[in-house]
């Protein structure tokens, strides 16, 4: 018997570069999804291994499931780039964002795509997850989301820009409509830092959020993210490159000045946090001693910045420090929720 299509369709893309050992995963989530009005558009950017093989050895499958097929093939651009020639091929009501190497659970979709048709009134949709492991996928770590407040927030721009909560593609849905109100063209700020943020903070702006209390994906952590980098300079970097992005998305939306320059004001705070307790936890005296000057002149130190600085200033008490955990937790895990998978991927993405 065939399965009745949904009156919303939900657009999903997928960009993809060079993910053929998790492409297989991927079909299978899409293929399992409850939800049957779904218009998959994966955008393949420039990718160098077996994905383009991949991607068209499932297409069949996938229209014999009932659902629209699109594949874009173009030149290596970033996953914003990516994420742009995906909009450019947009038709449903809803729209998500699904990177390759996460796990959907079966009501993925159904889940934030009922929420929408049952509430008018929101703009936007998200639910919890799990955070995994690589080696062990099948394996909830911990909930995304556990703290009561955080589950009733619906107005969540300021605890996305400030890094509150996470911004995790898998767990959005947003109405389209109101995206493409919200930008120009059809198309987001095109940065190597990331994608998630210019899709969200638009709406999030102007529109409230619901929270459904279910883990509906599995974000998977290969290993490779900023928090196991042993490079201070590179990982310095990122965080510039973080700030930056989030900064410029600000700048592009459609808000009072005086506005955007309280929110880049406190975006500034929130990543001299950041690079005072990644140097710190390198040991770099020079870069230590000028954020601690810059938090101090702004008058936004903290106790926690007050510790790093002090126990970090020799190498007895650096080790001491680093041995306990404190840096690292507070520098990846305090200021870090909301990165997503930018912090786990090639600078590039």
């Amino acid at each position: 018997m065939k399965s009745i299509k949904e009156k919303n369709k939900v657009s999903l893309i997928i960009p993809c570069y060079n993910g053929a050992a998790f492409l297989p995963q991927c079909f299978q989530c899409i293929l399992n999804q409850s939800y049957h009005n779904i218009e998959l558009i994966i955008v393949n950017d420039g990718s160098t291994d077996a994905s383009e093989q991949i991607i068209q050895q499932h297409q069949r499958a996938v229209t014999e499931r009932g659902y629209e097929f699109i594949y874009v093939k173009k030149e290596n651009g970033g996953a914003a780039s990516a994420v742009n020639d995906g909009l450019n091929c947009v038709t449903g009501q809803y729209l998500m964002l699904y990177d390759v190497d996460d796990i959907l659970m079966r009501d993925a979709v159904k889940a934030k795509a009922d929420f929408l048709d049952q509430h008018p009134e929101y703009g936007l949709a998200r639910s919890n997850g799990y955070y995994v492991r690589s080696k062990n996928p099948g394996q909830n770590s911990y909930l995304f989301v556990t703290k009561r407040n955080e589950k009733r927030r619906e107005h969540i721009f300021e605890d996305l820009v400030l890094g509150r909560t996470n911004n995790w593609t898998g767990t959005y849905m947003v109405r389209t409509e109101l995206f493409f109100k919200c930008i120009r063209g059809r198309s987001i700020y095109v940065s190597p830092w990331g994608q998630n943020l210019q899709i969200l903070l638009p709406v999030a702006y102007l529109y409230r959020a619901g929270f459904i209390d279910r883990p509906l994906m599995r974000y998977v952590d290969h290993g490779n993210s900023v928090s196991k980098t042993q490079d201070p300079q590179r990982e310095l970097k990122l965080f510039c490159g973080f700030e930056e992005n989030r900064i410029e998305i600000i700048r592009r939306m459609e808000m009072p000045e005086e506005e955007k320059e309280r929110y880049i004001a406190q975006i500034r705070g929130l990543y001299l946090h950041i690079k005072l307790q990644s140097v710190c936890c390198h040991g770099n005296q020079e870069q230590m001693r000028h954020y601690h000057a810059q938090l101090k002149e702004r008058g936004l130190l903290k106790m926690t910045d007050r510790l790093c600085y002090w126990l970090s200033r020799t190498t007895v008490t650096r080790k001491l420090y680093h041995s306990a955990g404190f840096c690292l937790k507070m520098a990846r895990c305090m200021y870090l929720k909301a990165e997503g998978k930018v912090l786990r991927h090639d600078p590039l993405y």
